[in-house]
């Protein structure tokens, strides 16, 4: 019964991940991985704005705003993964 609900919560938070993951490149903000595959920029890419816009402040507020919602994002893809990591770490307990 464990394995079943165990399995369930993996393919929920995996789903979750590749979901936040496709939030995040979107706004060019995705972590980059290491060959090894793990996260090893935790805070993804560089914003990519027009600098020479005519409207500076504008340019600012929207930076501002991807900015915020990048840092949710990420918040929520960390938790996830150490959700996943949990889960991973259940599974290897000897019972």
């Amino acid at each position: 019964m464990a394995e079943t609900t165990d399995a369930a919560r993996r393919a929920q938070l995996t789903a979750e991940h590749e979901h936040l993951m496709t939030q995040l490149s979107a706004i060019g903000r995705a972590p980059k991985d290491d060959a090894a595959g793990t996260p090893a920029d935790r805070e993804g890419g560089e914003l990519d704005f027009d600098e020479g816009f005519a409207d500076s402040g504008q340019v600012t507020a929207e930076r501002g705003e991807v900015d915020a919602l990048a840092t949710s994002l990420l918040d929520g893809l960390h938790d996830v993964d150490d959700a996943h990591r949990e889960v991973r770490r259940r599974e290897l307990r000897p019972v």
